[in-house]
């Protein structure tokens, strides 16, 4: 991976320059509402640029998929929340009124 563009390339910058850029771009997809799945191109642009190891990037864009993509986190995710918070009785019951 080390002839690929760009890749490692923000190890040699200073790291608080390296911080406050992140806390800068990480801070304006919060303000702006970003959709997720610019979250993760963030994420994932700076762990390349950080030159992580290929089992991390593939780990993280692993978990990012599982979360963005709806169907995916619908089945594996929010079902299985779902369930937990029922059986926990943490969901309020629904009233005739309500339905």
């Amino acid at each position: 991976m080390e002839s690929w563009p760009f890749f490692a390339s923000l190890i040699q910058q200073p790291w608080w320059a390296v911080a406050l850029g992140s806390v800068l771009v990480f801070g304006l997809l919060g303000y702006s509402g970003a959709p997720l799945w610019l979250w993760g191109l963030g994420i994932m642009a700076l762990l390349y640029g950080a030159g992580a190891p290929l089992w991390l990037m593939v780990t993280v864009l692993v978990l990012l998929a599982i979360f963005v993509v709806r169907p995916v986190r619908r089945t594996l995710i929010s079902a299985a929340v779902m369930r937990l918070l029922d059986a926990l009785g943490i969901l309020p019951r629904i009233s005739k009124t309500e339905r």
